[in-house]
């Protein structure tokens, strides 16, 4: 698996996590920005494909919403 879907889902489980929690805050929300912006960039780039279900994509618009 690419470093940068391993660090997407690190920083999403730790955004989800922290929210459940309610312990959220910048750093966290930060970190999963730019490890979103850097799959974004790989993607965009052709050197990974990004396929997301429309489950899964409502899903996550759910959570980050």
């Amino acid at each position: 698996m690419p470093a940068c879907v391993e660090n997407v889902n690190a920083s999403l489980a730790a955004y989800l996590d922290a929210a459940r929690h309610g312990t959220l805050d910048a750093e966290i929300i930060d970190q999963l920005i730019a490890d979103l912006d850097a799959i974004k960039a790989e993607s965009d780039s052709g050197t990974i494909t990004i396929a997301f279900s429309p489950e899964h994509s409502e899903g996550l618009v759910g959570i980050v919403a």
